[in-house]
């Protein structure tokens, strides 16, 4: 039996509209260290949330997970909470592919991901 979060998720991960959609503009990041990276990307992400902008908060979670991920960071040295931690880097596998997807979500929330089983998770890693 799936959830409804699994059902959820799929369907977003299957949307095709808008067809070419924009992604928000990030800072350089560059010239930072991973640990500062992750925080410039987590006050974007803080401030978004505020505005109620569900992609482009999603959007700066996944490149969260892309900064974790691509450093090879742990817990303890991106300076996440453990709830942020697994969730930016399943949100960063997720779309990995293709990270304008994000931008086609219609209702898809950090919560519905962090929600998932660890096999409905697997699944749709598949």
């Amino acid at each position: 039996m799936t959830s409804a979060n699994y059902t959820l998720i799929l369907g977003e991960l299957l949307e095709e509209e808008p067809e070419s959609p924009s992604l928000p503009s990030l800072p350089s990041l560059m010239s930072f260290e991973p640990a500062e990276q992750i925080s410039i990307l987590r006050k974007l992400y803080y401030r978004e949330r505020v505005k109620e902008n569900r992609c482009n908060s999603l959007y700066y979670l996944f490149n969260i997970g892309k900064i974790v991920l691509g450093n090879d960071l742990s817990l303890k040295e991106s300076k996440l909470t453990h709830h942020y931690y697994r969730g930016c880097k399943r949100l960063y596998l997720l779309f990995e592919r293709d990270e304008s997807q994000i931008m086609r979500t219609k209702t898809m929330t950090f919560k519905d991901l962090i929600r998932l089983k660890k096999r409905e998770y697997a699944t749709l890693m598949v």
